[in-house]
């Protein structure tokens, strides 16, 4: 039974442009991704360099400029002509780069001094990249290498040894330790996370694989992600290795009565498509093998940005305790089937009797009379709790045969309260009518009346003396999207019901506690009613609070010849 339905929504186009951005960065193998960062920070470092060559080319000196380019430029070079494979192996590649991006910015920046100066700064993006590759063996080097390229040099360069100049020239090393710090506390959180989230996703794939429910779980395009071995073994009964058509359209999949289920209806197809469902009943297997009966739920899993993250569908193998209860409504039915026969004979001769009790003496036919009359109604009590029965079984398994005709909603209800009027009178009950419409139903007269009858009785059984029980008929035209439908409801004033009697109230034999404790019955009526409306594709629901009363509320569909 679908209990939702949601179309997938939009994803915002900048919040999905910037993940697409992530997830390439991320995927990026480790030559392509040296290169990038490579080419990056050369074209940093010579953009401004470029610029000073036409502003002050007289200040700038060539050669150690030229020594510097190919400091940065050989090992780019170098980069991109080692093959992807190679790459894995020359580890040696991931920190010379950095060294070699260190070596050419500080000649570089000697060779553009005093303008050059600025370039400085930019040491910390290699320094940084080693501190990433090597953690603190990363802060090591890198420190030493911005002392070495950098700070010293410009000590050296410098006229006067001062404190203010070991201040100035000392902040670039401090402040890439500063950064670094940061990064390895970032990296500490990040690493700690990651454990965590491995030990997470253990615990989980070790819960799920050990679960004896099928767990198939997919992205929000429909692929599959995740499945358990109880999965896997069930999607070997749907798909097995002799089947001529291993894809989806080829699965053995059946409704409950056997009949092939259409691609576009099974389970997977729905929930791609949005639907989210619970206790949908399907056969697996071939009908020449081990068939399983399976219960199927579905879920939607939402994302952040109000997108679809992922989808779930479980199958749950209630196949011995579908045949084990299907066995016991058998014998139920077959015993209501062998009843029915002695019963109406045992109702045909007491009938008779009673008829040929004028041949009978006047002393011993008063006392004849009260027992036969006691024979005829107990059997007939009996009789139609065989019917009951029955019908309940019939409804279930939809074998139920109707005798569809147009009717009047409204005028069936009108014989149903005056069929009823003289028990509301005996019990001082105020039993009230009203039908806003006349709407015509095309449906099996008898049946309908039953379960009326049924709702009528209960309400004016559970009802107390000067309470009210109100009937009413109605119709509905639907939004245009639903079915137009006509309404039979019964509102009381009795004793109402917990949300657990209510959850239960249509399950064959329940009976609540009001009931089971103030009146007689075997708590069939409610759910051959359900049956009765549901093979006319129509529904029953009950609203109801402890202390307040009940509302029933039928709706069938109307007829379509008079909808207009």
């Amino acid at each position: 039974m679908i209990t939702s339905s949601r179309p997938t929504q939009p994803r915002k186009p900048g919040i999905f442009q910037l993940r697409i951005w992530r997830q390439w960065i991320a995927n990026l193998a480790p030559k392509t991704l040296g290169l990038l960062l490579q080419s990056i920070f050369c074209a940093v470092v010579l953009v401004p360099v470029v610029l000073l060559w036409f502003s002050h080319h007289q200040g700038i000196r060539t050669p150690e400029l030229t020594a510097g380019i190919a400091l940065l430029l050989v090992p780019t070079v170098l980069v991109a002509l080692t093959s992807a494979a190679n790459m894995r192996q020359l580890r040696w590649l991931s920190i010379l780069l950095p060294l070699t991006d260190l070596a050419g910015l500080g000649v570089i920046r000697w060779a553009t001094l005093p303008d050059g100066a600025q370039l400085s700064s930019l040491a910390l993006a290699p320094a940084l990249w080693l501190v990433v590759q090597y953690r603190m063996r990363g802060v090591l080097v890198g420190t030493i290498a911005i002392l070495t390229t950098i700070s010293l040099p410009s000590l050296a360069t410098d006229t006067e040894l001062s404190m203010v100049n070991f201040a100035r020239f000392g902040v670039l090393p401090v402040t890439f330790l500063i950064v670094a710090a940061l990064v390895l506390i970032l990296f500490a959180r990040l690493s700690h996370q990651h454990k965590e989230f491995k030990r997470q996703d253990r615990l989980l794939k070790g819960v799920i694989n050990h679960l004896n429910v099928g767990v198939l779980v997919m992205d929000a395009q429909g692929n599959d992600v995740m499945a358990n071995p109880a999965q896997r073994y069930i999607h070997g009964l749907v798909s097995p290795a002799g089947n001529p058509d291993p894809t989806e359209a080829g699965h053995l999949i059946y409704d409950i009565d056997g009949v092939p289920i259409p691609p576009q209806r099974r389970p997977a197809r729905r929930v791609i498509r949005g639907e989210s469902f619970d206790d949908l009943l399907v056969v697996a297997g071939a009908p020449t093998d081990e068939q399983r009966v399976l219960q199927i739920t579905s879920r939607i899993i939402a994302s952040p940005d109000d997108g679809v993250e992922s989808r779930i569908l479980i199958f749950d193998d209630i196949s011995d305790a579908y045949h084990t209860q299907r066995a016991q409504q058998d014998i139920i039915a077959t015993v209501s089937h062998e009843l029915r026969t002695p019963l109406t004979s045992i109702l045909g001769y007491t009938d008779f009797a009673i008829e040929t009790l004028q041949d009978v003496a006047e002393e011993d036919r008063r006392e004849l009379e009260v027992f036969l009359t006691v024979i005829e109604r107990n059997a007939e009590k009996l009789l139609a709790r065989v019917e009951d029965l029955l019908l309940q079984q019939q409804a279930r398994y939809g074998n139920l045969k109707l005798n569809k005709q147009p009717l009047c909603l409204a005028a069936l209800a009108r014989e149903a309260v005056q069929a009823q009027q003289a028990l509301a009178v005996e019990r001082n009950i105020k039993l009230e009518f009203e039908t806003l419409n006349e709407p015509t139903i095309r449906a099996d007269a008898q049946r309908i009346n039953q379960v009326m009858d049924n709702l009528l009785s209960n309400a004016l059984k559970f009802t107390p003396p000067g309470g009210r029980v109100q009937v009413r008929v109605d119709r509905d035209d639907g939004d245009g999207v639903s079915v137009p439908e006509a309404i039979f409801a019964v509102t009381d004033s009795g004793p109402g019901m917990t949300p657990n009697e209510r959850e239960n109230l249509f399950t064959p034999f329940y009976r609540t506690q009001s009931a089971a404790t103030s009146t007689q019955g075997t708590g069939l009526g409610l759910s051959v009613s359900k049956g009765i409306v549901e093979t006319h594709h129509g529904s029953i629901q009950v609203d109801s609070t402890a202390g307040e009363g009940s509302t029933f509320v039928v709706r069938l569909p109307l007829h379509e010849e008079y909808t207009s």
